[in-house]
């Protein structure tokens, strides 16, 4: 239908669709098959795939490029082995946070997006778990107990927070107006 006149030596260039695959070449065999590993999430494997690449003289062109994909395999392991000790000890908040600079490298890691997710909905749980504790302390007139588990709705900064740091001062002020309130005894 369109007839551009390109030259042949000019279509052969465009119709190279992926230069990886094409080429006859084992480095850009090695950086493709890398590149698909990091995506598949499959880190070890892909910074393998890196590290032969350094074995041929291409390397030294585009040097750079494959330090850098190591360098960011190195970082997105020692992020999600920190992730998985945070979140083994229920540090979900912080858990979150490394997990997230694992997906701003690699969006397309399913497994991290499957953590993160265990993240939100573990610290939620854990929120709602200590306000209701803290709430049932409360009505059963067990203050003291019950600022424990206030303080720590506040201190994990959870939704219910501001709440909780009301019946913080609350309690506070009835502690103070009984631990003030003066005793006598009356003789009939």
């Amino acid at each position: 239908i369109f007839d551009f006149n390109f030259p042949k030596s000019t279509l052969k260039e465009f119709q190279v669709t992926n230069k990886y695959i094409k080429a006859k070449n084992p480095y850009y065999k090695s950086v493709y098959s890398g590149d698909e590993l990091f995506s598949n999430a499959m880190y070890d494997e892909a910074k393998h795939q890196y590290l032969i690449c350094k074995e041929f003289p291409e390397y030294e062109t585009y040097k750079q490029s494959v330090d850098r994909k190591i360098e960011a395999i190195d970082s997105i392991l020692r992020w999600r082995d920190l992730a998985e000790e945070l979140f083994a000890s229920s540090k979900y908040l912080d858990a979150y946070k490394y997990y997230n600079g694992v997906l701003k490298m690699n969006p397309d890691d399913l497994n991290v997006q499957g953590k993160l997710q265990d993240c939100v909905t573990r610290y939620q749980n854990d929120c709602q778990i200590n306000f209701s504790m803290a709430e049932d302390l409360y009505y059963n007139k067990e203050r003291k107990k019950a600022l424990e588990y206030y303080n720590k709705v506040i201190e994990m900064d959870c939704q219910q927070a501001s709440a909780a740091n009301e019946k913080v001062i609350l309690i506070k002020n009835e502690l103070s107006a009984l631990s003030n309130h003066d005793r006598f005894l009356v003789y009939e």
